[in-house]
């Protein structure tokens, strides 16, 4: 996610995702050392389905979540496929 202003915390962009639909697993804002602040953007991981549970595609996902307001203002959201290197945890 990116386009975030600098006082934008991991509770403003879960509660902003939430209504529209959509639960992070986790998310983290990428800070400014120097100041604290949000660099302007945050990585956010969906949950994996549970077994048996009706599975939403992620076009509709991210649908969903472009539509998100974080401070008044749209959140860019970008898919980041998982490197070959990097195996997703269990």
């Amino acid at each position: 996610m990116s386009g975030l202003g600098p006082g934008v915390t991991a509770v403003d962009l879960r509660e902003a995702f939430l209504k529209v639909g959509v639960e992070l697993e986790s998310i983290e804002v990428m800070l400014n050392p120097a100041t604290g602040c949000s660099r302007g953007f945050a990585l956010g991981m969906l949950p994996r389905a549970s077994v048996g549970e009706a599975l939403v595609s992620n076009d509709d996902i991210f649908q969903r979540m472009k539509t998100a307001i974080v401070s008044g203002h749209a959140v860019t959201v970008l898919l980041v496929p998982p490197s070959a290197g990097r195996r997703p945890p269990p």
